[in-house]
């Protein structure tokens, strides 16, 4: 490997092909993680699809969501390039680690405030076969492990004052 990945700007709609076509200016002839284009870019054009229909608050989420996805894989990266490099030649390896971010980022993000119909919204936008994913599967259970009975009970109360 000639040179280590560059850092990229983060909160962008064009963060994941940039990510690709860095790994492709490193490595011509190797085939880049497949979560790049597969999950990272995909989802984040599925999300910004939704964007209008979500509330002012589920928009903020949505934001916060995709700047806090690609905050964290720039800093795996800056916390050791090398190492980074070496993960995105494995692409197994790869998706578990840009997925374990997820759960993170969208609670970080806000995801407990936001009222019912746009978590509703939210939860029904990623495709269902990359939700059944075994990474997908781990995502839903790290979330439902972190909200509680009064998570629910506030969401629900939030959502009948909104009206």
């Amino acid at each position: 490997m000639d040179s280590p990945p560059r850092p990229l700007p983060t909160g962008t709609e064009t963060y994941y092909l940039l990510r690709r076509d860095d790994f492709l200016l490193r490595q011509p002839d190797t085939e880049p993680p497949s979560y790049y284009v597969r999950y990272g870019n995909k989802c984040l054009h599925q999300f910004l699809a939704i964007e209008p229909k979500l509330t002012e608050d589920g928009q903020g989420w949505l934001r916060r969501t995709l700047r806090i996805l690609q905050e964290l894989m720039e800093r795996e990266l800056a916390r050791d390039p090398e190492r980074f490099a070496a993960l995105e030649l494995d692409d197994e390896r790869f998706e578990d680690f840009a997925f374990s971010t997820h759960s993170t980022a969208y609670l970080q993000a806000g995801l407990l405030e936001l009222p019912l119909d746009d978590l509703l919204k939210i939860a029904v936008t990623p495709d269902v076969r990359d939700l059944l994913r075994p990474d997908g599967i781990v995502q839903i259970v790290d979330l439902l492990e972190e909200v509680s009975l009064h998570d629910v009970a506030t969401i629900l109360r939030r959502t009948v004052d909104r009206g």
